[in-house]
């Protein structure tokens, strides 16, 4: 096992994970899985998200690993047209 994937890991950094999963999911209903430092790559789609408690947990998360994770791939997501109100996965009026 790599050190990124030792840091993973790690209770501070793997509850800092959890909380952002439960956040995108409560958000977006999106059950995303982060099995590998790879898998980071996913949480790009959420950056700059007009959500400012998720920003802050991926800036937060971003700001502890040891290695740079703004060489993500996957670029920024934006939301077009109207917003939707969405609660737990399912969009609502």
């Amino acid at each position: 096992m790599s050190e990124q994937q030792h840091w993973l890991i790690k209770p501070e950094n793997y509850r800092a994970l959890q909380n952002i999963r439960k956040r995108i999911r409560a958000i977006y209903g999106d059950d995303i899985r982060i099995t590998s430092t790879q898998d980071l790559a996913i949480l790009t789609r959420y950056r700059n998200d007009k959500d400012a408690k998720l920003n802050a947990l991926l800036s937060e998360f971003e700001a502890r690993a040891p290695f740079e994770l703004s060489d993500w791939e996957k670029p920024a997501v934006h939301a077009h047209g109207q917003s939707q109100r969405v609660y737990r996965g399912q969009v609502v009026a």
